[in-house]
């Protein structure tokens, strides 16, 4: 048995007035002291800014809480020490323990925090393509393209707009081409849905071509113009150097199809059996970038085909040189014809072509030894004789090359 005296140590401490009206109790839920304590806060010495007050507190018999948090609370049991989580509410202003939870032993508690660091073995993966579709999305954005589609091919405000459909098959060109039919499926395996989010339903095969129907071919002129001009300006495209070609691709397309472009000719890739499409590409040398483009019927020959896109280009030219005054364009024999040649004299353009080497057999007598090795990095090993010559009814300069690692590998051949 412990005297009065022993169970009582009387303190005296400062307390600021303003803490007299406690909300609630301060205390800790365990008290572990050697001997049990008191405190006793007694009346002033003076200070204005503080004042005493006169309590004992028995901290013997007595457990504070703090009602806001649980407390950790340790149980032994048969030997052994389990713990507790315990927390205390008010009711009829006594404090009570209104919810106890179990947490184990301690060792218990120590697995449990290593284990929140471990991240948990995930139910199911999902794989998307993203890469590839993330950086056309992003050059898209800087050239912001579905706005400027949208205002040449207006719709009203109902599902994706032209211009979605539009960036989300040149996508789908680009990385993955597919048929419209599975264009939905397409879509959910990359990580579209979370650039350009859309309802899967909208991209059926019906619904794109819907929206096709609103497309003219006049449109896609207007078009083409404009994303011309933006890329020039966005990615500052050198012009003084540009390259056109023809080629064509097959198609699927029923052999008795009413389309006048779809026809048989000498398909570039030995599927002659296939209706065909010609197509005729301006491009930059600076990135390939396309900057005109022209669709023909696939059984016309690129050079008469030319000679009307020389008109063409000669009309695209007044847009193009607002970035760059001296432009030339460069074209492959193919192309070649005295109507375009004239055409493209009477132009702003500079222009280089190529020439069939069995017509023009006097160029191919001409010996090595008026050769002139060319000092370009680029072309080392390259030899050149430059004269003058009348092609197509007109004078022009004549370049004839010759590069022996090229030579040897034709004998070879």
């Amino acid at each position: 048995m412990l005297s009065d005296e022993s169970r009582r140590n009387v303190y005296d401490l400062d307390i600021d007035e303003r803490l007299r009206p406690l909300s609630r109790p301060v205390g800790i839920s365990k008290v572990d002291l050697p001997q049990p304590h008191g405190y006793r806060f007694r009346a002033g010495n003076g200070n204005p800014s503080q004042a005493r007050i006169h309590f004992s507190i028995d901290m013997f018999c007595r457990l504070w809480y703090d009602l806001d948090m649980p407390s950790l609370t340790a149980k032994r049991i048969d030997g052994h020490t389990y713990y507790y989580a315990r927390y205390c509410q008010r009711v009829d202003g006594k404090p009570k323990i209104v919810r106890q939870v179990y947490l184990g032993k301690i060792e218990d508690l120590v697995a449990c925090s290593e284990q929140v660091h471990v991240p948990p073995r995930p139910l199911e993966t999902q794989v998307a393509s993203f890469g590839d579709v993330a950086a056309l999305w992003d050059i898209a954005q800087r050239l912001d393209l579905v706005p400027l589609l949208d205002a040449v091919f207006p719709k009203r405000a109902q599902g994706l707009s032209c211009g979605q459909y539009l960036l989300l098959a040149a996508i789908n060109r680009a990385v993955a081409p597919t048929s419209k039919l599975h264009f939905a499926e397409w879509y959910r395996s990359t990580a579209m849905p979370r650039l350009l989010p859309a309802d899967p339903a909208l991209l059926s095969s019906q619904n794109f071509w819907n929206h096709m129907d609103l497309v003219t071919a006049d449109q896609i002129l207007d078009c083409e113009r404009h994303i011309t001009q933006r890329l020039i300006d966005q990615f500052q495209l050198g012009l003084r150097a540009l390259v056109y070609d023809g080629t064509n691709f097959f198609t699927y397309i029923d052999t008795r199809t009413p389309s006048e472009l779809p026809q048989r000719g000498h398909n570039k890739q030995k599927r002659n059996d296939l209706r065909q499409v010609n197509l005729g590409l301006l491009v930059s040398t600076d990135f390939h970038i396309p900057l005109l483009h022209r669709i023909y019927a696939g059984n016309l020959h690129d050079s008469v085909e030319f000679r009307s896109i020389t008109e063409d280009l000669a009309a695209h030219y007044r847009d193009l040189a607002q970035s760059c005054d001296h432009i030339t364009l460069i074209f492959d024999k193919g192309n070649n014809s005295a109507e375009a040649i004239e055409s493209l004299a009477a132009s702003p353009f500079h222009f280089v072509g190529s020439l069939v080497p069995t017509q023009h057999p006097d160029l191919l007598a001409v010996p090595r030894r008026q050769f002139r090795a060319v000092t370009t990095p680029r072309l080392e090993g390259v030899e050149v004789y430059r004269t003058e010559k009348k092609v197509f009814g007109r004078t022009h300069t004549v370049v004839v090359t010759f590069n022996q690692n090229f030579w040897m590998d034709n004998c070879r051949a």
